[in-house]
């Protein structure tokens, strides 16, 4: 029986293992960069250095970091692919906090803590037709104080993702709100 893969020479394997010693760091902060998961960087690292080493003319590959990253962005894409057939799943405890929050009890019967009451409504209000992420994320930032990052990795969303959460459903509320005003 006939092997058709041809052999793969020693010194090509150990130029192999050499670029996943130099370059294995560099693929890792990429891959971290890219992903929600940070879980799966280390097995989509492997599995670049895999195909890198499938390739079938290993020996004449003349830049190998130029192609484990051709081959990191394949990967990243696949996982990408993979991630969004997932539905998506947060922390329930993170939503039923700002929900829980959201419920406010009626001030004194005085002019100026009614308005704030009747303020608070409206904000309340659309807060709740706002999507349940935007209400997390906005809660968070706002109520709590935190960060986009840390917001982030509460819920699993990138910090880039959180900044556009918070901005939108601050804007949506203003809207809203200055609806029910006029």
């Amino acid at each position: 029986m006939l092997d058709r893969k041809p052999k793969t020479s020693q010194a090509a394997l150990a130029r192999a293992a050499m670029a996943y010693r130099q370059y294995a760091p560099s693929l890792h902060a990429y891959l971290s960069r890219r992903l929600h998961s940070r879980s799966d960087v280390p097995n989509l690292t492997m599995e670049i250095y895999e195909r890198y080493l499938r390739t079938r003319q290993l020996e004449v590959i003349e830049n190998p970091r130029a192609f484990l990253f051709r081959i990191a962005s394949h990967v990243v894409a696949d996982a990408r692919r993979l991630e969004s057939r997932q539905p998506l799943t947060f922390d329930s405890a993170v939503t039923d906090r700002a929900a829980e929050s959201l419920e406010l009890s009626t001030p004194d019967d005085n002019d100026r803590q009614i308005d704030a009451t009747r303020e608070l409504r409206q904000v309340r209000t659309a807060m709740r037709q706002l999507p349940p992420m935007h209400q997390a994320v906005l809660w968070l930032a706002v109520h709590d104080g935190l960060a986009h990052k840390e917001i982030a990795r509460q819920t699993g969303l990138t910090p880039a993702t959180v900044g556009l959460y918070v901005c939108e459903a601050r804007a949506r509320l203003r809207k809203m709100v200055d609806h029910h005003a006029d």
